[in-house]
Formats: C-alpha cells, sequence, structure tokens
C-alpha cells in the first residue's frame, strides 16, 4: 500500500519539475520597467506621477513646425531645460492643463527653461491659432507636428503626456495625464535644474 503512495508522489514531483522547465523555455523573463520607483507627486491637481528615468536618456531627432511655417528642432532650446508637452486642442485633459503651462512659460521662460507645448491636431495652425486666442494663450509659442511623427518618436501613447529634458539634452523625467505645471512644487524642481 506504501509503495504506490510514494510512486505516485514521485511522479508528481518528476511532472511539475519538467513543467518548470517547460515553462523556463518557452517564457521569457520580465524585462525591468525603464522607470525608476522614484516619483514625485506634483500638487493636488495632479493626476498620478513623474516618473523619473534611472539615467538621462537621448533624445530622437526630431523637427516640428512653428505656426509661420518654419521647420524647426529641439535643438534650438540648446543649453535650457525643456518642458515638451504633447497635446491637441480636440483632448478634453489637455485644454485643462494648457493654462497652467502657459503661466509657467511667463514665470520660467527664458534663457534657461522653456515650454515646447507641441500641438498633433491635424489641421495645425488652422485649429492651434483661434484655441489660444479663446483661452487668452500668451506665453507659450505654437508649436505644430500634424502627421503626429514627433509623438511617435518619443513614444507617446496618449495626451496630454510631457517630457522633461534636462539642460544637456537628455530626458530625465516623464508624466501621462494632466498636472498643475504652475504649483510651488513642480516650480521648485524645475528652478533646482535650471538654477534660477
Amino acid at each position: 500500500m506504501k509503495r504506490p503512495v510514494v510512486l505516485s508522489l514521485i511522479a508528481a514531483v518528476v511532472v511539475a519539475a519538467l513543467v518548470g522547465a517547460i515553462v523556463a523555455i518557452f517564457v521569457e523573463p520580465a524585462t525591468e520597467a525603464p522607470v525608476s520607483p522614484q516619483t514625485a507627486t506634483f500638487g493636488s491637481g495632479d493626476a498620478g506621477e513623474i516618473g523619473w528615468l534611472r539615467e538621462p536618456a537621448a533624445i530622437p531627432d526630431v523637427q516640428f513646425a512653428t505656426s509661420e511655417g518654419e521647420t524647426i528642432s529641439l535643438d534650438r532650446f540648446a543649453g535650457k531645460v525643456v518642458l515638451l508637452n504633447f497635446w491637441a486642442t480636440w483632448c478634453a485633459p489637455c485644454v485643462e492643463e494648457m493654462p497652467a503651462l502657459d503661466r509657467l512659460q511667463a514665470e520660467l521662460g527664458g534663457d534657461r527653461f522653456q515650454v515646447v507645448a507641441v500641438s498633433s491636431d491635424r489641421s495645425g495652425a488652422e485649429a492651434v491659432a483661434p484655441f489660444y486666442e479663446q483661452h487668452g494663450l500668451e506665453s507659450l509659442p505654437i508649436y505644430l507636428d500634424p502627421e503626429g511623427a514627433v509623438g511617435r518618436a518619443f513614444g507617446i501613447r496618449g495626451l496630454p503626456t510631457t517630457v522633461l529634458i534636462d539642460s544637456q539634452g537628455r530626458e530625465v523625467a516623464r508624466k501621462e495625464g494632466v498636472a498643475e505645471w504652475d504649483e510651488p512644487p513642480i516650480k521648485t524642481v524645475l528652478t533646482s535644474m535650471t538654477g534660477q
């Protein structure tokens, strides 16, 4: 009576070991997420946290247009800390945060800092210029990416998304969703980065 029980247990252990070996061969191990656990919650209006990269990352070489039709790249802002925001006029959360970005640019924008809000509206300036006027946006320059090429190059998954680029031209953090960009905790981080 004892021998069949022992044999059954041995068979179960062998089967479990074989299943484990098969899983190890065919299932890839989980990769580590690119964003570190280090986070900073930015203000009461924030819908989440900003993800800080473990190491600064190179940014793609991309081009977009000004409202005058000039093609530029992020090289234009070399040496500045850049808050690169991807948005569109039809995106309700984007509409919500644009005034805060405008106020942030008005307060901190200059030789060391720039908000670059790139619209993905397909109709370009025809949609964006009236939107700026309607919402009283006076400090943010109009930047256009009607084909969405810049967003794809940065791997943007949804709007709004904001990428923080340091003065050496490297991505250091990313925020998906709305934030109150002109609240004191954010300005403290940005001013520490710019040395203002």
